[in-house]
């Protein structure tokens, strides 16, 4: 009996397998917060019940997530997903600049000094986890044969991730190369 894996297509020089932009804001999982629910004992001030544990940013993540699988299955097509060999993820983050970054508000210049790095919250962690579920049973079968790649969070003009996924062997610390062009950031 033979085996039906697909075949995984090695590209040139570390190119990746799959690459594709996501348009929008990118949202991290929240924080959990747990809490006990049921009733207070008057005599000993405590709760019996079960533990809740809540994500905090539901709403907001599920938008994200969803703009993720639209833009994966469209990149992927209907290849069936990988789940037989690592995978390394690059995603850049990218956030649109506050209007303090500018001279005269949005119509303006940028600021010289302005960061090209956004160093501030979400958490890249958080960000990373967020998106790579979204993409899970897309372009793979879990999570699980994931790693992390080159995953900066920047400013731009407009939100968006810019997510590449290449095979683990094909992968070259070479791809870290960030492209910079001062057009794309402003």
């Amino acid at each position: 009996m033979s085996c039906d894996k697909p075949e995984l297509t090695l590209h040139e020089s570390g190119e990746p397998i799959v690459s594709f932009i996501v348009h929008g804001q990118p949202k991290p999982y929240g924080s959990k917060v747990g809490f006990r629910t049921g009733k207070v004992c008057h005599n000993c001030r405590k709760r019996s019940g079960f533990i809740s544990i809540v994500n905090q940013d539901d709403k907001k993540l599920k938008a994200w997530q969803t703009a993720v699988k639209m833009a994966a299955k469209k990149a992927w097509g209907e290849k069936i997903a990988i789940d037989y060999t690592a995978l390394v993820v690059d995603i850049t983050f990218h956030f649109k600049r506050p209007l303090a970054h500018f001279i005269g508000g949005k119509t303006g210049r940028l600021r010289t000094g302005a960061p090209r790095w956004k160093i501030d919250p979400p958490d890249t962690d958080k960000l990373i986890r967020a998106t790579w579920d979204a993409m899970t049973g897309i372009i793979y079968r879990d999570d699980s044969i994931l790693i992390p790649g080159y995953c900066p969070k920047l400013y731009a003009s407009e939100s968006s991730a810019h997510i590449k996924i290449y095979n683990a062997e094909d992968y070259q610390p070479a791809n870290l190369r960030l492209n910079l062009k001062e057009e794309c950031y402003a």
